[in-house]
């Protein structure tokens, strides 16, 4: 079954993520200074790793008693930062947007994993990810079937979707074949 993570796509305000916040929090050291000012030290834009965020994915930022917060359509909030000195279990039970990127991915090519939790996409927000793609779809929801002749496992609700256009892509391989 394929698994979809959640990859987060660096744009401008993540490479100046990377560069000042998630930097310190991926070495257990970040500040909680740099997302909670204290007052009159307060930030009026939100953290660059919380903008990129609200660029891609169903949240806006907030800022509410001094914190900033991602907002999801349907009001609940989600703190960007917490406790810097939270261990990895910690994150991964409860994590803040801020974790997100406590894990970065890296560019270039492809190496073996020689540390242990060197896992980037392994830290989650599911409320995130479900306010942004839906809830996540139940075992008893899927179907077996064959689709440009090969089996695939699919939503039971996207199947008609599915059929719809099914004529079209054994059409494309054969055509692209030639």
């Amino acid at each position: 079954m394929l698994t979809v993570s959640l990859v987060l796509p660096w744009c401008a305000s993540c490479a100046a993520a990377r560069a000042d916040e998630p930097a310190a929090a991926a070495a257990g050291t970040a500040s909680m200074a740099a997302a909670v000012a204290g007052p009159g030290e307060a930030r009026s834009e939100p953290p660059a790793g919380l903008s990129c965020l609200c660029r891609f994915y169903a949240l806006r930022a907030e800022r509410h008693q001094g914190r900033w917060w991602g907002v999801l359509p349907d009001g609940r909030r989600l703190p960007w930062a917490g406790d810097p000195r939270r261990s990895l279990d910690q994150r991964l039970a409860a994590p803040t947007l801020q974790d997100l990127f406590a894990i970065p991915y890296r560019r270039g090519p492809l190496h073996p994993v020689t540390r242990e939790n060197d896992d980037p996409g392994r830290i989650r927000s599911e409320p995130l990810l479900a306010a942004t793609y839906g809830e996540p779809v139940a075992a008893a929801d899927l179907v077996r079937l064959r689709f440009a002749g090969q089996p695939v496992v699919y939503q039971a609700n996207r199947r008609p979707t599915l059929k719809a256009g099914s004529w079209f892509l054994p059409v494309a391989l054969v055509a692209s074949t030639r």
